[in-house]
């Protein structure tokens, strides 16, 4: 008989077997939400299980535009990560032509809006 890696009991009847250890069903949650696992993945850090929205909500860098979690591909500028689609002119919100961007106090803008700016 096997114990189960979340209360530490032993296990019974059915169990789940993941991060090479045996959990009761009820036992083998999400460590953030403590949610039961609705999909067959799951992330780990620190030898504990998370979901996506968890894992990426504690773990994931967080966009320098929108402060919400970045999964995938992102554009670093300004000492920070960002989303592509909110790596755009402070002002204008339009992306940079080029990629070319001026930073005013650690936002970035078009050239027109920096130079609007500029001549304040």
């Amino acid at each position: 008989m096997s114990t189960c890696a979340g209360c530490q009991t032993a296990i019974k009847g059915s169990s789940i077997s993941a991060m090479e250890q045996s959990w009761h069903p009820d036992c083998f949650v999400c460590d953030g939400c403590r949610k039961s696992f609705t999909e067959k993945t799951f992330h780990t850090r620190d030898n504990k299980p998370y979901c996506n929205t968890c894992f990426l909500s504690k773990f994931a860098p967080k966009c320098s535009g929108c402060y919400t979690p970045i999964s995938g591909s992102y554009v670093t500028a300004l000492e920070g990560p960002w989303h592509a689609a909110c790596f755009v002119c402070t002002a204008c919100r339009k992306p940079f032509e080029n990629g070319s961007f001026f930073d005013v106090e650690g936002k970035p803008y078009c050239k027109e809006d920096w130079e609007s700016i500029r001549d304040q």
